[in-house]
């Protein structure tokens, strides 16, 4: 199943889908005390919101198939994968935590981050923003030299 490409674009083509419907959250329609969208009025917020859990059982079930798969011990060594499983985690945890008593609602912005999941597809994509992350540092010196001439 893993090696199979059709299994690839169905987590891509559902990766896709989760970044368009949170596309359409409507920020003016947003709980002030727990910044959480309110989807009374909002057909859009409505989506978004009940969406969530289908994305998390997915996404959930795709990391659960590449450890059986690969081996966690293979899966764990991809550094890629750590971002998968850190975004796949939250998301199944924070529907299972209330957000209107604490303060996790924030971290529901992280939802945008899943579509990053779709580096691990491509493989050029991956040595890209690998490269660009390895020189960040570099490029944080140029801005150091920079800040000091001006």
């Amino acid at each position: 199943l893993l090696v199979d490409a059709r299994f690839d674009l169905l987590v891509l083509l559902v990766i896709l889908a989760d970044a368009a419907i949170l596309c359409l959250a409507d920020y003016d329609e947003v709980d002030e005390d727990t910044l959480e969208l309110e989807g009374e009025d909002s057909l859009r917020n409505r989506i978004v919101v009940n969406s969530e859990m289908p994305f998390a059982i997915f996404y959930g079930l795709e990391m659960l198939t590449r450890i059986l798969g690969t081996g966690l011990h293979f899966y764990v060594t991809d550094r890629w994968n750590h971002l998968d499983a850190c975004v796949t985690v939250l998301g199944i945890v924070l529907l299972f935590v209330s957000t209107s008593s604490s303060r996790l609602g924030v971290l529901r912005c992280l939802r945008v981050v899943r579509p990053l999941r779709s580096v691990s597809q491509f493989p050029t994509l991956k040595l890209m923003l690998s490269t660009l992350i390895g020189s960040l540092p570099q490029v944080f010196y140029v801005l150091v030299t920079v800040f000091f001439i001006l």
